[in-house]
């Protein structure tokens, strides 16, 4: 069987989908299996050893020429496969897999395009975790038991970071302030004033972000008084696979719902991440992980997040309709540097016995 699987979004889009990836190798070992994602992401699966075949759809550059993108199209139909599988439901994903020649489409369809699948699901992403819908959609149609699904966790194919990507000081945080839309992202004062209570206590902060986070970072450590030599600012220096491979070698990362999140989950770096306006159940950091608005962090979770605490959360939004943020107002500073000083004392304990209070 030849099986195309199609997903061209963000990051923690195309990580989340990396279990799936996983699980049908288990189930088909003699399956062809191809992925076709953007080529700006293509970092993060190029090693994937699931996959006989990854195909790159330069979505910003050659593909965003109608012509190129059939082009694409044609030759991907020239590949004659069984099944397609859309894992995103936006117009370009559908459009591709309805004329991917394949012999069945299946998945999440943009509206009015369903018709053309042999079976449409909806994405359960409001009700279930992103790759928990992603099973439903594969165990549906080959009538697989969802019970097999438990354990497949994302993953990127990188060599792993040194543990020492700061300065050597006690543990290394991770701190990512950035996020898709303004709505996501924790007020800076906040992220300084955690900083500064790390660095106060002999940990080394990396900052991290994209190019269009330079100037938050550069905001937030501007009200860092005289610890910057502990901060290491690599915020828009970095590309994907340098990404996973600081997040490696970070004892933490603290950060808000964003791709760089998902990064850490896969590589295995525990989180602490910070929900806004995004809802939790559909997006946490895949892994063990303790959902929920208070600080309590079990012994055993790999992640913890912190919602904020208000009616209107999740509301989806880009832009506050309340005008004021509530939702982070419900979350301070102080609460945040609690749940992080918890885990920190957790994961050095158990790789070295101590951690600073």
């Amino acid at each position: 069987m030849r099986i195309l699987v199609v997903n061209l979004m963000h990051i923690g889009d195309l990580l989340l989908v990396t279990p799936v990836l996983a699980f049908l190798r288990q189930k088909l070992p003699s399956a062809h299996l191809a992925l076709v994602t953007a080529s700006d992401l293509a970092r993060l699966v190029a090693g994937c050893p699931w996959l006989d075949e990854l195909i790159l759809l330069d979505k910003r550059g050659r593909h965003a020429n109608w012509l190129e993108f059939w082009r694409l199209i044609r030759s991907i139909r020239q590949r004659h496969y069984h099944l397609c599988i859309n894992l995103h439901g936006n117009e370009r994903a559908t459009v591709l897999s309805v004329l991917s020649g394949a012999g069945k489409v299946i998945g999440y369809s943009s509206p009015g395009l369903g018709v053309f699948f042999s079976r449409c699901y909806p994405n359960l992403k409001r009700c279930m975790h992103q790759v928990h819908s992603h099973f439903s959609v594969v165990c549906d149609w080959f009538g697989w038991d969802r019970s097999e699904t438990a354990g497949w966790p994302s993953r990127i194919f990188i060599r792993r970071g040194n543990r020492r990507e700061a300065d050597g000081r006690g543990p290394v945080v991770a701190i990512n302030p950035g996020g898709s839309w303004p709505t996501k992202r924790w007020p800076a004062e906040n992220f300084a004033a955690v900083a500064e209570w790390l660095l106060e206590r002999g940990m080394s902060v990396v900052w991290l972000g994209s190019q269009a986070d330079r100037e938050l970072v550069a905001d937030i450590t501007s009200r860092i008084a005289d610890r910057r030599s502990a901060m290491t600012i690599l915020t828009g220096r970095l590309d994907l696979g340098q990404l996973a491979e600081v997040l490696a070698g970070c004892d933490l990362m603290m950060t808000t719902d964003s791709g760089p999140m998902h990064v850490a989950a896969a590589v295995g770096t525990p989180v602490v991440g910070l929900f806004g306006p995004s809802p939790v159940l559909g997006f946490y950091p895949y892994g063990p992980v303790e959902a929920g608005a208070g600080p309590g962090v079990p012994a055993t979770a790999e992640h913890v997040i912190l919602a904020g605490r208000c009616d209107c959360h999740p509301c989806y939004q880009h832009h506050c309709r309340r005008g004021d943020m509530y939702c982070w107002q419900t979350l301070g500073w102080q609460e945040v540097a609690a749940v992080v000083a918890v885990k920190l004392a957790e994961i050095w304990r158990e790789r070295n016995g101590t951690v600073s209070q």
